[in-house]
């Protein structure tokens, strides 16, 4: 089933006039309603009002004329009925204690109104209403009796009706005006939604069209930050950050791939070379083809090696979060001192190690952690000449430990230090290359151990100083074992 869509404004603007829409109606039904209400009650209260000053007017005269109660001449009442009828749209009619009709205003009506509630109510001395539907004129009616008569004695009762047409048609007036009053507001609450969707989609089209041209290759892509609404411009904020972040990253991507093919071609140019000269007749010379077998050789691990630290690199950036477990820093830097044993005794560079006793755990990658000191020692090694000596220091700081590889190398110059952890950076490329002997010499070692610390949370930092060697300060952060919320 395919959903329908609708553009951003479309829903924002009917979402807005639906809610409008559905609220106005609820409260105009509602005020419809209440004023409806009181409209018939205001009609109701002042026909009792009327009645009730209609049988005090008629009590008078009929006191006056009978003080026993008689009733006056059905002639006059006649005529008072008559001049009644002539200036009001109300019908009057007098009744007897009986609930006969003495007299009427209206041309045809029952003889006996006893049986009407109202005028049971006057009966019994109360002034009472009543709805109710006229056979005779077809016609709703508001009805109201008030008794004539004075210290209890009921001599009659004055019964008025009016016709409901008065409150219909102001009932209906008023809801006419009311739809008129909710339909200019919902058009109001059109334009006022049509301006709000205008507001939130100009925006997000401009986002659009961004990432759009963004992801056809132009990097330079950005958006205006400067909107009403807080949420659009922290989201075009976070686009251009994106898009820097983006742009940064395929410039850092491209300068990789440009100088790892220019280190891979000059091992594979140098082979090639040597090869070419074996072929041509240098293998009749043992010397030289010896020594040219030998540079091969050293060429094809040089090789190795570098695809070793590309591939590190490749797993570090697509999989950051490695496997950590409990790891004793004191045991992880006794096996790299093992390890690079043999190799400092052939260069003539003498291992010293100086750990603080009783260092905290850490909560580590120990494969990553391993490699991050291996290379560390390797390029320490690498740049120290015979003679010298690498010092492997370790001490606790608070909630940290930090690890120290100080060479009495060649150290390096200090317009190159900044730069010594960015990848394919050398201090000296003619040097380093002469220099390879474990290391790749490519200048990834650095970049590999960064790396590697900044994913466990720590920081790398280097000191130096020419002819006197290298300093390389490692901090990571300390397990506290003793915390109870440590569930590790």
């Amino acid at each position: 089933m395919r959903i329908p869509r609708f553009r951003l404004k479309t829903q924002v603007i009917l979402t807005y006039l639906v809610i409008f829409l559905v609220s106005a109606a609820i409260v105009a039904g509602r005020a419809g309603s209440l004023f409806s209400q009181a409209a018939l009650l205001s009609a109701q209260r002042a026909l009792e009002a009327q009645a009730y000053v209609t049988a005090s007017v008629l009590e008078r005269p009929w006191i006056v004329r009978d003080p026993r109660g008689a009733p006056t001449t059905l002639p006059e009442l006649q005529a008072v009925t008559e001049r009644f009828g002539q200036g009001a749209q109300s019908q009057l009619n007098i009744l007897d204690p009986l609930g006969e009709v003495l007299a009427t205003s209206a041309t045809s009506i029952p003889a006996s109104q006893a049986s009407q509630p109202e005028v049971i109510a006057a009966l019994d001395g109360w002034i009472e209403h009543d709805l109710r539907f006229d056979p005779v004129t077809r016609r709703g009616m508001i009805y109201a009796a008030a008794p004539i008569g004075r210290l209890g004695h009921i001599f009659g009762v004055v019964q008025l009706a009016q016709p409901l047409d008065d409150v219909l048609a102001q009932t209906r007036r008023f809801w006419l005006s009311l739809g008129l009053t909710v339909l200019l507001a919902a058009a109001v609450s059109a334009i006022a939604g049509w301006l709000l969707a205008d507001q939130l989609t100009r925006p997000v089209a401009h986002l659009r069209d961004a990432a759009t041209r963004l992801a056809a290759g132009d990097l330079d892509q950005r958006v205006s930050e400067t909107v009403r609404i807080a949420e659009l411009a922290q989201l075009a904020a976070a686009f251009n950050d994106m898009a820097g972040r983006v742009k940064e990253m395929i410039h850092r991507q491209r300068a990789f791939i440009a100088d790892a093919s220019h280190e891979l071609r000059t091992p594979l140019t140098n082979i090639k070379l040597r090869a070419e000269a074996l072929s041509n007749g240098a293998l009749e010379d043992t010397t030289v083809a010896g020594r040219f077998v030998g540079e091969i050789e050293s060429e094809a691990d040089r090789l190795g090696r570098m695809a070793n630290d590309l591939l590190t690199l490749s797993r570090h950036d697509a999989a950051p979060q490695p496997f950590r477990e409990l790891v004793d820093p004191a045991v992880i830097i006794s096996e790299v001192m093992s390890q690079m044993a043999l190799r400092a005794e052939k260069s003539g560079v003498v291992l010293v190690q100086d750990l603080a006793p009783g260092l905290p755990m850490l909560y580590a990658d120990p494969v990553g952690l391993r490699a991050a000191l291996v290379n560390l020692m390797d390029n320490a090694l690498q740049y120290t000449p015979g003679g010298g000596n690498v010092t492997v220091r370790g001490r606790a700081d608070g909630q940290q430990v930090i690890l120290q590889v100080a060479d009495t190398g060649v150290g390096v110059p200090a317009e190159d230090l900044p730069h010594i952890f960015e990848r394919f950076y050398r201090a000296d490329k003619a040097r380093s290359r002469r220099s390879a002997v474990a290391g790749s010499g490519a200048g990834l070692g650095l970049a590999i151990v960064q790396g590697i610390i900044e994913e466990h949370d720590g920081t790398v930092a280097a000191e130096s100083a020419i002819g006197k060697g290298t300093t390389i300060t490692v901090t990571l952060p300390a397990e506290d074992l003793s915390s109870p919320s440590n569930t590790r």
